[in-house]
């Protein structure tokens, strides 16, 4: 199924990934030396939160399919699912090494705000490290501090955002 997202980088695809792109969306997102949960990814996927890039043969700059770049919602971050409302979570998002820089991480979280609007949820979270604070703001993140932490969070009205 694809997701409509804002003008990903020429010869790739953003999709919602399935049950059988668990291993290549794992291997991104570790590769990125992320902490993640094989088990949160999977559940995911099977509840359509999970969102791969690949690259796109028919552009004709690729001989196959290639998954370059992975993201994971889950449904909140705070400790207490009861305060998390209407919201979803950026677990992790990452792009393969030689791929980065192409706008392909933008355009998984562009993606991501689209499937949260499609799904009526008001609220999307991320929380990251103070140097993606600029791509964060540059997608519509308002930006605090994570109290007690070298971390900041963003926060995004889905409502709020064009989507053009």
């Amino acid at each position: 199924m694809r997701v409509p997202s804002s003008d990903p980088p020429a010869g790739i695809t953003i999709r919602l990934a399935e049950a059988d792109d668990a291993v290549d969306v794992l291997r991104v997102l570790e590769g990125a030396l992320l902490e993640v949960d094989a088990e949160t990814v999977r559940s995911g996927i099977e509840a359509g939160r999970v969102l791969l890039a690949e690259t796109d043969p028919e552009s004709g700059n690729e001989r196959a399919r290639t998954v370059v770049g992975a993201l994971s919602l889950v449904p909140c971050d705070e400790p207490s699912r009861s305060a998390c409302g209407d919201r979803l979570h950026v677990d992790a998002v990452a792009v393969t090494r030689h791929r980065r820089e192409a706008g392909i991480g933008s355009a998984l979280v562009r993606a991501a705000i689209d499937l949260a609007a499609a799904r009526e949820v008001t609220r999307l979270t991320a929380a990251f490290e103070s140097d993606l604070r600029e791509f964060y703001a540059d997608l519509g993140f308002g930006i605090e501090p994570v109290e007690g932490a070298d971390r900041l969070r963003g926060v995004v009205d889905v409502g709020a955002i064009d989507r053009r």
